[in-house]
């Protein structure tokens, strides 16, 4: 492994021994900036996680919100495991986005978020699965505002 030098799991498994490493000093470093970020290795220190942000902005497929049919409810933003402003981003291209569709099965609203397939030469809106949206909760949000 070309990164074991460095995994802060390697030292994990190694705590036992208590030898002082770069993996150690790795793990310890991450444990503390995790009180303050969110994954901060997997954030800014993990090769597959820059693989897979670059993957992410290459996807031909995203998430698409309308912004006439979002109804301000922040359901998405809720439910978003990456803690992505869904509603605030119309396409949301996000790099840190793995493509959960979370925020999509959240949305309250029809039409509010959907799934896009997006090629070079033409853009083809796929429709979300027909369910029946939560209106109440939905509402009961918009009336508290």
């Amino acid at each position: 492994m070309v990164f074991r030098v460095a995994d802060p799991w390697i030292a994990l498994l190694m705590v036992a021994q208590f030898e002082v490493s770069l993996a150690f000093v790795v793990l310890v470093a991450t444990l503390v900036l995790a009180l303050f970020i969110q994954r901060p290795f997997c954030r800014y220190a993990c090769p597959l996680g820059a693989l897979q942000s670059l993957a992410g902005k290459l996807s031909p497929i995203a998430v698409q919100r309308d912004a006439s049919a979002c109804m301000g409810c922040d359901l998405c933003n809720q439910a978003c495991p990456m803690a992505i402003p869904v509603n605030t981003r119309t396409p949301v291209t996000d790099t840190s986005c793995n493509g959960c569709l979370e925020c999509v099965g959240a949305c309250p609203s029809q039409n509010g978020l959907s799934v896009t397939l997006a090629m070079p030469t033409f853009r083809t809106r796929t429709t979300r699965p027909a369910t029946e949206p939560d209106l109440q909760a939905a509402t009961a949000s918009e009336i508290t505002r």
